[in-house]
């Protein structure tokens, strides 16, 4: 099978992180902290096909450095995660952060921007309850038995509050769509909705709502969230205007060349290979 350069395909797993390099020196730069046990990381693949946006990489022992916002992902350990960010004093790092830029959690990361991870029985880790990073007036436990493993709609509502209802306003109202794959529960005190679930769960068994927003943080159960394009172009924007660049708009950069990649696939794929001999070796020989 020949290589064809112009491909771009999703990364398989979070190994690929220590290959993988991020395009620098771009308008906007997004930092993403690199949990330890960071998990399903294909969420920032989508600016990546944005032409004015870096992402920067950001290691437990790293500093910050000059980023647009900050992206916390989920992880396969909330508390390991909590309790690394904490001790290495990158925690102390991103709170003084959120009153400058836009913090933005997913899934783990919904759980560390809360108040408290309860984990009494350690059903994570020899930890058990931290406290989290405190942005977010929310708090989580790890109590039920099971994961919580869907296909999720949700809709963006008209009177959401905090930073993430001046940048989302235009598209109040609108689906977005992502899957749910969490343990635990996570309790709303002061901080608002982030989102109206439709299908799935969001924050606890009711189903009711998802994720969290307060002032200049925000943060869903949803991954895939950014898959979404006009979430994703909103967000943007308000990054592009802040910094007094122009907004963009038009066709998806990702969805465009995602097509583009899987159809030269295919190609690729049919002008290689036999395709007679691999429908026997499917389907049986012929009659």
């Amino acid at each position: 099978m020949p290589y064809d350069e112009t491909l771009r395909l999703p990364e398989e797993d979070s190994a690929s992180l220590t290959t993988h390099v991020f395009a620098e020196d771009k308008d906007i730069t997004i930092g993403v902290i690199r949990l330890p046990k960071i998990a399903n990381f294909t969420d920032i693949d989508p600016f990546e096909y944005e032409e004015d946006v870096a992402l920067k990489m950001i290691g437990i022992n790293d500093d910050i450095g000059d980023v647009d916002a900050i992206l916390i992902p989920g992880t396969r350990n909330s508390t390991e995660d909590m309790f690394a960010l904490r001790q290495s004093g990158l925690a102390d790092k991103i709170i003084e952060k959120s009153s400058e830029i836009p913090i933005v959690g997913i899934c783990g990361g919904l759980q560390i921007l809360g108040n408290v991870i309860h984990d009494d029985d350690k059903r994570e880790s020899k930890h058990g309850t931290l406290r989290g990073l405190g942005l977010l007036d929310i708090e989580s436990e790890f109590s039920r038995a099971g994961k919580i493993v869907t296909q999720s709609v949700a809709t963006i509502p008209d009177d959401l509050k905090g930073l993430a209802g001046e940048i989302f306003k235009d598209i109040a109202g609108e689906e977005v769509t992502g899957y749910e794959i969490h343990e635990g529960t996570t309790k709303l005190l002061g901080s608002n909705p982030l989102l109206n679930i439709k299908k799935g769960q969001g924050n606890n068994e009711d189903g009711l709502v998802d994720g969290a927003s307060s002032d200049n943080v925000f943060a869903t159960y949803f991954h895939g969230i950014f898959h979404n394009y006009n979430f994703r172009r909103e967000f943007l924007n308000y990054l592009r205007v802040k910094k007094g660049l122009e907004a963009k708009y038009g066709e998806d950069p990702y969805e465009t060349q995602k097509d583009y990649s899987l159809n030269r696939l295919a190609e690729i794929v049919e002008e290689n290979l036999n395709m007679e001999i691999i429908d026997e070796l499917i389907f049986g020989e012929k009659e």
